[in-house]
């Protein structure tokens, strides 16, 4: 299912819905060249695999939803000219004529008709992870340079999904603060996968890490406990394993904030100091039930049509109606 919301700087939602239970969110699209300027998108229509959205001031535009974890810009059409941002320009396009034609329906402007070309995008993925001690690694970024408008950073497992509608043989730029950057030459085809996984060096000081979670009460270890490292720079997740233990062989230099949970226990918090191998944390859990949502616990969710389903998750800030303040926080 492909969402639109009609608010300034609103997404393109794609979602997986073959299990009503469990819906999950693959990916979302705004137009790059325009981000921040309150362009709102209408109404979106799909046609074998390919999304034809009305975007108001940005026009019709057209998105490959051939891979829907990966939704790539190959069309577009501004039939208004003026600033972004307001209910300006196309609020209608229509696909389905057996024509093959696009209609759209501008509010100031009339009616245009396009003969849309519809290409698909060259869909570049992989999985980008630490040269040395090959974990994930998280908020990569990955860019195509000298090519289409584009930006893709990588999930908390290493993973991105990126491409775009202009087929040849690009430099690929991964980089990530702590890291060398890496630029790969790329040849990219349209309608066609290319997989490339990618190892990233650190440029700065890493150390082994050795932390310990127990029970309060009589020492014990507590096995398959979350636990989160955390400072300005970097984060990472790590899981205790039988005896307690959370082992990570590389982590950057420097003070990290650590938080460590089970459901059953109250999360502790600590912090320590990486600055040689074999760095040590004790982090020790007292029973009882308190989920302050720090952590992931693993708990689930369920609702009616009263209550609504509650999620743990980073929230896309919002402004006021005139966009002077922050009504909802970037970050929580």
């Amino acid at each position: 299912a492909f969402t639109t919301d009609e608010q300034p700087n609103a997404f393109i939602g794609s979602y997986d819905v073959s299990d009503p239970t469990d819906i999950i969110e693959l990916d979302r699209y705004r137009p790059l060249a325009t981000e921040g300027t309150g362009v709102i998108p209408h109404n979106v229509h799909v046609w074998e695999d390919w999304i034809i959205i009305s975007y108001y001031s940005d026009g019709c535009i057209i998105l490959d939803a051939k891979r829907p974890h990966n939704l790539i810009e190959v069309g577009n059409f501004d039939t208004f000219i003026g600033a972004g941002g307001g209910f300006d320009g196309i609020w209608g396009a229509y696909p389905f004529l057996p024509s093959g034609i696009v209609l759209g329906t501008d509010i100031g402007n009339g009616l245009f008709v396009f003969e849309a070309n519809y290409v698909r995008g060259c869909y570049l993925e992989g999985t980008v992870v630490d040269s040395i001690s090959k974990e994930p690694i998280a908020q990569a970024n990955v860019r195509i340079l000298g090519g289409d408008l584009n930006r893709e950073s990588t999930s908390l497992t290493g993973e991105y999904a990126t491409g775009q509608a202009t087929p040849g043989t690009f430099d690929v730029e991964y980089s990530r603060f702590g890291y060398a950057t890496k630029v790969i030459p790329t040849e990219l085809i349209n309608g066609e996968l290319k997989i490339q996984n990618v190892e990233l060096r650190p440029d700065r000081n890493t150390f082994s890490l050795n932390g310990n979670v127990v029970l309060k009460r009589d020492g014990s270890p507590v096995q398959n406990a979350t636990v989160e490292l955390f400072n300005d720079d970097f984060e990472y997740f790590l899981d205790t394993d039988e005896n307690g233990k959370a082992i990570r062989g590389s982590v950057f230099e420097g003070t990290y904030t650590v938080v460590a949970g089970q459901w059953g226990l109250k999360a502790g918090t600590t912090t320590v100091d990486v600055t040689s191998n074999n760095a040590t944390f004790t982090i020790e859990l007292e029973t009882g039930f308190r989920d302050e949502f720090a952590l992931d616990l693993g708990w689930t969710e369920f609702s009616d049509s009263r209550t609504g389903i509650w999620v743990r998750d980073e929230p896309i800030g919002t402004l006021d109606a005139d966009e002077t303040f922050l009504v909802n926080p970037e970050e929580d």
